[in-house]
């Protein structure tokens, strides 16, 4: 086996690798994520007024940016409800033992492979024409000669 052979093995290798520890990583951390998820089903099992004290919270409305200290919210909607002396007559006291809150923040992932793969592929997106497309690949063919395939 030549050399570059060898070499080539080997970074599939550590990729293999690299890639095997991330995933074992992304696995224990949804099980967290998963607990969270279903304690959250087990407290809140049917809809109520929750009312978090306790907490360091951060909130936006759309104006500005608000620390609060505690917040009630309704668990069906899972909209935060403003502090009325009806909402808190209504609602389950829970104390947030002083832990961050952000409401809101519920979708927040990125797709690290997908994007990583993307920076080693040529973007003709937008391109007119089929010598524009041409111009960019011979370029990017020149400039990546390592890569063994042009992929875009």
């Amino acid at each position: 086996m030549s050399n570059q052979t060898l070499n080539i093995q080997a970074m599939l290798v550590s990729s293999g690798v690299r890639i095997l520890l991330f995933l074992i990583h992304l696995i224990m951390t949804m099980q967290k994520f998963i607990t969270l998820i279903l304690l959250q089903f087990t407290l809140f099992s049917h809809a109520e007024i929750i009312h978090l004290t306790n907490i360091n919270a951060y909130s936006h409305d759309g104006q500005q940016l608000h620390q609060l200290d505690s917040l009630v919210f309704d668990t069906e909607s899972g909209k935060i409800l403003q502090q009325t002396a009806d909402n808190l007559a209504a609602a389950k006291a829970v104390d947030g033992q002083g832990k961050l809150v952000l409401p809101g923040l519920h979708d927040a992932h990125g797709h690290i492979m997908q994007y990583g793969l993307s920076q080693m592929m040529v973007n003709v997106q937008g391109l007119k024409s089929l010598s524009s497309t041409l111009e960019i690949t011979r370029s990017y063919a020149n400039e990546n000669a390592n890569y063994p395939w042009v992929l875009g």
